[in-house]
């Protein structure tokens, strides 16, 4: 998954949602800059829903979510 919403508090957040689900997962987490035109599209649309100037993270977070299936292998 990637996108601008994926903090690491939110990522965490989720993995012990799954955990408490019965799921195992491990997680990688990562950070890549965002491209410009979809940075500027953010901008954009949070003006025109919200009529503010938002504040958004130019950083993405990429999560990689890894699930064991029952005979301990790893999807």
């Amino acid at each position: 998954m990637k996108s601008h919403l994926l903090t690491e508090a939110r990522t965490q957040k989720l993995i012990c949602s799954l955990r408490r689900k019965g799921l195992d997962v491990t997680a990688e987490r990562r950070e890549s800059a965002m491209n410009s035109v979809m940075f500027r599209i953010l901008i954009v649309s949070r003006i025109l829903s919200q009529w503010k100037v938002p504040h958004i993270n130019p950083r993405c977070g990429i999560v990689i979510l890894t699930l064991k299936n029952d005979s301990g292998n790893r999807e």
